[in-house]
């Protein structure tokens, strides 16, 4: 698809797209930043549906990729001109958005290898992706409503789920769905934390 100047995929299926202006003013950070959460959510959620159907055609998966990196790419501009609402923790906030722009790129990884038939998929790896992928949402309710209890819940999840993943016979798919819960707690429940 040509380039429209302003214009960007704000949701992206197999077979559909919706296409915004957003370089209008109602569209602010907060709301790109919410697009690049339903987009990182859309990317693991299709890829599991997919792949419980035995469907390895995960190649539009590198186009959300494409749209969620543009997305960031806008946030962090957004941040370096205008910083965050509240300034000091602008750091800490484009250490999230790196961390989101990282655990897109591994979703494209993955769809790549599974696309390529370099992977053979293990059964329990498809329970094991959607775990992940559970974990991404709870990080979202978390980012927007952080409590103390809940983090300490989360941890706790992300630590049962890594001690199950690691369980998988070894193969770049167990590697990758590590490197998708190392990004979750260590770049961004960690510099989450840093927003309190």
């Amino acid at each position: 698809m040509p380039a429209l100047v302003g214009f960007e995929i704000v949701e992206q299926e197999k077979h559909r797209c919706v296409i915004k202006n957003i370089t209008e003013s109602s569209l602010e950070f907060e709301s790109l930043l919410v697009r690049v959460f339903n987009l990182l959510e859309s990317m693991g959620e299709e890829m599991a549906e997919h792949l419980e159907k035995g469907e390895r055609d995960l190649e539009y998966i590198s186009f959300i990729d494409h749209t969620v990196n543009r997305f960031i790419g806008f946030c962090l501009r957004s941040l370096n001109k205008y910083g965050f609402k509240e300034h000091y923790k602008t750091p800490s906030m484009y250490a999230i958005l790196q961390g989101l722009e990282h655990l897109g790129d591994l979703y494209k990884d993955l769809a790549e290898e599974i696309f390529l038939g370099r992977m053979k998929l293990h059964s329990d790896f498809l329970r094991g992706f959607r775990e992940v992928n559970h974990l991404l949402k709870e990080y979202r309710h978390l980012f927007y409503h952080f409590d103390d209890q809940k983090a300490v819940a989360f941890v706790h999840h992300y630590r049962e789920v890594r001690k199950r993943i690691q369980k998988l016979p070894s193969s770049q798919l167990t590697f990758l769905t590590s490197a998708l819960l190392r990004v979750i707690i260590t770049e961004l429940l960690s510099n989450q934390l840093t927003l309190r």
